[in-house]
């Protein structure tokens, strides 16, 4: 077994463990330890994570219990079946979908192409690698690995969708499972050498979602995101009636039209949590409850529909969209991203 210690300032170095050596954040599991992907190695020196990495024939002696979360490498495994199936788990690998839950029955597919290959994710389509063949002018193309939707479990949830056969979706190349409280995804963009930066993005978040906590690891902390896609600042405005997005940085709404407002809320603290939310458009106010927000989970639960008519809640001129979200019972570690605002502009 070997250590590869991982921070933002040190070099990596990776050095033979003894038993009075510390167990690591993580266990990497591979066939061979000459095998290490570098790529996702250096996205662990990203996050600050340090990793135990762990040759196949070291499994069944491994206690695993020492460690936070595994990694599992896309290698045939010969002693796969001494993994734990009950802890937080990256699966990278075309192989035991079905053992680790995600899939009820049958295998995880690949899809190669000439073409750079491309997934669909939060309502965008993104570039998986940066080139579309592991060497210049030919030769075999980089894959990724879905799990076909025929086959998912139901409690799947899809991060990022298979974007081919003219965007006919046939399965999702990274997805998330808690399994009776175990967090678990499976990242089928196995070729880490070659990730975009938006690829690299999702990988940290697949590993913050096992761990639980983003790092947070018991606090209470969930957050307003200010990335949700056509959103400005994190709140997305639509025109009830023509459905396009109003993206000025001063969103300007018409007088007795309806308008729908989105936002997106993670937890990214270690505990399930009970999330209130409030929101205000002029002296017009809503309120909502998310009950049972699990630690890495987001959801949309306070969005809201509303009709702007002239009167005791809207009147013409520039006002405020605010939404706040505060957890029900407990301090929230990091409460400034807790609340978004948007300038709005009334006009008749």
């Amino acid at each position: 077994m070997k250590k590869v210690v991982v921070s933002m300032i040190a070099v990596f170095s990776v050095l033979l463990l003894s038993g009075l050596i510390a167990a690591a954040d993580g266990a990497y599991i591979v066939k061979d330890t000459n095998q290490v992907d570098q790529g996702v190695l250096n996205a662990f020196q990203a996050m600050n994570i340090e990793v135990d990495v762990i040759a196949d024939k070291m499994i069944p002696s491994t206690d695993f219990s020492r460690y936070g979360f595994l990694f599992v490498s896309d290698d045939r495994l010969r002693h796969a079946h001494h993994l734990p199936l009950d802890m937080p788990t990256v699966l990278s690998s075309k192989f035991y979908a079905k053992e680790f839950g995600f899939l009820d029955k049958g295998g995880v597919h690949k899809i190669s192409s000439n073409s750079i290959l491309r997934l669909r994710t939060n309502n965008q389509v993104i570039d998986v690698y940066e080139k579309s063949r592991f060497k210049l002018g030919g030769g075999v193309g980089i894959p990724y690995y879905y799990l076909p939707q025929r086959y998912i479990n139901e409690d799947v949830e899809g991060i990022g969708s298979t974007y081919v056969m003219k965007n006919k979706y046939v399965g999702d190349v990274i997805s998330y499972l808690n399994n009776d409280g175990v967090n678990l995804c499976f990242f089928g963009a196995t070729h880490a050498m070659y990730w975009t930066d938006d690829t690299k993005d999702l990988f940290k978040d697949c590993v913050e979602f096992v761990r639980g906590d983003g790092g947070n690891s018991g606090m209470h902390d969930v957050m307003i995101e200010s990335d949700l896609v056509n959103s400005v600042n994190g709140l997305r405005i639509k025109d009830d009636e023509t459905d396009a997005f109003i993206l000025d940085e001063v969103a300007q709404l018409q007088c007795n039209k309806k308008y729908r407002v989105d936002f997106r809320t993670k937890n990214v603290g270690g505990f399930t949590e009970d999330v209130d939310f409030v929101g205000k458009l002029g002296n017009f106010m809503w309120d909502a409850r998310k009950v049972g927000l699990a630690s890495g989970d987001t959801s949309t639960t306070g969005s809201k529909t509303i009709t702007i008519e002239i009167g005791d809640d809207f009147a013409v001129g520039s006002t405020m969209l605010s939404v706040n979200a505060s957890i029900v019972g407990s301090t929230d570690i990091n409460p400034q991203d807790n609340v978004r605002m948007r300038t709005v502009m009334i006009v008749c």
